[in-house]
């Protein structure tokens, strides 16, 4: 099972990070014209003629994004007034960022009005805050965003750590343990080991195999494992690109049913169904790709994020509409494969910006349209209930472990360990270290 706990601390952490949405409003009187900049907040009262009418407004934004990448700024507007108002909203930066094109629409009267605009990161732009102006008429709102780096590189010092309590020789010793991988987001590089050998298991991770001749009674044996891995922020989107056929043997196992995975449920099958919406609908037609998402969607919406202390499985998840990220993780999987796509499990660790710590983590692949497409289904939750979207998208913050739900040699385990041994039985205890350093 994967490893729920920070990996410096023993307290235990949500499987997510808690980032904010920032929301505002503003009343502004008058037509929002340069010779009109009459306004005033939420508090104040002031009498002013009625053909000047209201305007009240909202906006919400991500307050991190990475280099690259386009960070929506969505706004409400909304004319509470008896006459048309013409509208201006401007983005406005004081640093090197391309210029946001300015938004006018006229609106009705009662009319509400949904705009998003687009701010453009560049890719070479120093990671840190940022803030620009947010302009609807002559009122404005400063907002800030913190940039972070679209790549990421980190020393991972890995160990496995044997004693031999026992009176008796334990020999022929074999550790086995999974080296992480190299996926489209992940460049990992072996760069200390002992010597070792290599399997692959059935979703095609290598697995490390060190032997040992010997672990005499009363002593230790540590292997230490270091990495250097490069994670990118990436978002996927399938483009009908070629890919394996579902029938293919690389695709079947992510179809069936599984240990914590029953997508063969009834209810978990009239669940997928209800997440795809009304079938009568005329033309109404789903590509993969939309299926996936609003089972993603559906899944987030009824769940609440609730730590387990184990893996309870997706008709758990579903009967009880409660669980932390390996809850989401199974239910939407086993609600995808219940359509006839292909999913499967990550394992491996997240950053908490929150707690500065990382975390064990699981997260969900669904392969659409020839392309796995990552889908972190509690990555971006909120306590106050605000969802951010990482369908699609994976951050520089996750490190992959594993891919799959585990097959021999290790299946569900983390390391796994034989031996052989004459007389009484040795006695032997596995524990393991994990640190995790970004460079430079």
């Amino acid at each position: 099972m994967l490893h729920r706990k920070p990996v410096s601390t023993g307290g235990e952490q949500m499987c997510k990070p808690l980032l904010s949405i920032l929301v505002a409003t503003l009343l502004i009187l008058g037509c929002l014209s340069t010779n009109r900049s009459h306004h005033r907040s939420p508090s104040t009262d002031l009498q002013q003629p009625k053909t000047r009418g209201t305007i009240s407004w909202e906006w919400s934004y991500p307050p991190e994004a990475y280099q690259g990448e386009k960070v929506p700024i969505r706004l409400q507007v909304v004319n509470n007034s008896s006459v048309s108002e013409q509208i201006t909203i401007q983005i406005i930066s004081t640093t090197d960022f391309p210029t946001v094109p300015p938004r006018n629409f006229f609106l009705a009267p009662g009319e509400r009005r949904e705009e998003t605009l687009y701010v453009v990161v560049p890719t070479n732009i120093s990671p840190g805050e940022y803030r620009f102006k947010l302009k609807l008429g002559e009122a404005s709102q400063e907002i800030k965003i913190n940039i972070l780096p679209k790549t990421r590189e980190y020393i991972i010092d890995y160990s496995l750590n044997i004693e031999n309590s026992g009176a008796s020789e334990a020999y022929d010793v074999k550790i086995y343990f999974p080296i992480l991988p190299n996926t489209p987001y992940q460049e990992a590089h072996l760069v200390e080991s002992p010597t070792l050998d290599y399997q692959l298991d059935e979703d095609l991770n290598r697995v490390g195999v060190v032997s040992l001749p010997t672990i005499p009674p009363n002593s230790k044996v540590r292997i230490p494992i270091k990495y250097r891995v490069k994670t990118t922020t990436m978002t996927l989107k399938p483009r009908q690109r070629a890919g394996f056929p579902t029938n293919s043997p690389q695709l079947s196992r992510y179809l069936a049913p599984s240990d914590k995975i029953e997508s063969d449920h009834p209810l978990i099958e009239k669940e997928a169904k209800k997440a795809l919406g009304p079938e009568n609908i005329a033309g109404r037609v789903l590509g993969e790709y939309e299926k996936a998402k609003l089972l993603y969607n559906h899944v987030r919406n009824i769940m609440q994020y609730k730590p387990q202390k184990e893996r309870r499985g997706a008709l758990q998840a579903l009967l009880t509409r409660q669980g932390d990220c390996e809850e989401y993780t199974d239910l939407f999987i086993a609600m995808a494969r219940s359509l006839g796509l292909p999913a499967r499990r990550l394992h491996g660790w997240s950053y908490n910006r929150r707690t500065g710590e990382w975390e064990g983590h699981a997260w969900a692949e669904v392969y659409v349209d020839g392309v796995w497409v990552p889908s972190d289904l509690t990555w971006g939750l909120e306590k106050n209930g605000s969802k951010t979207d990482h369908f699609g998208r994976i951050t520089a913050d996750h490190v992959i472990f594993r891919v799959g739900e585990g097959s021999p040699p290790l299946g569900n385990a983390l390391y796994r360990w034989e031996y052989k041994y004459q007389g009484e039985p040795p006695e032997l205890r596995v524990t393991q270290n994990l640190r995790i350093e970004p460079v430079g």
